[in-house]
């Protein structure tokens, strides 16, 4: 394949990239980020309402998930309900431009308690 297309390495060398997740206030950054895709892609109005999220398990709409929560998020609150609504409101904050713009190591988590 790579002689075919004149490349060396392996297929998704360059294209894609992972970084480790070592915050837990990043974890949580990174979870509003891709709940809220589908939201900014309009394909849905509410972050709960894409089928293959697990925003609905996090606000407690879908009570039959597999989902295993994790620990990060499970640290909002040691309520069900107060945590449910920290994370909505983390949610409807969006994405804020510093975090935009911001390298991995530099996200910050403002939820008001």
């Amino acid at each position: 394949m790579n002689k075919l297309e004149g490349r060396s390495g392996s297929l998704r060398e360059g294209r894609y990239k992972a970084s480790p997740i070592q915050r837990d206030t990043y974890l949580l950054s990174c979870l509003r980020y891709v709940e809220l895709n589908p939201v900014k892609a309009g394909m849905v109005i509410k972050p709960e309402s894409y089928p293959w999220s697990s925003c609905a398990t996090r606000l407690n709409i879908d009570k039959n998930s597999e989902l295993d929560l994790d620990e990060c998020y499970l640290a909002l609150s040691s309520s069900e309900y107060k945590r449910k609504v920290i994370y909505k409101e983390f949610l409807s904050q969006g994405i804020p431009e510093k975090e935009q713009q911001s390298s991995a190591s530099s996200f910050t988590l403002t939820i008001s308690i």
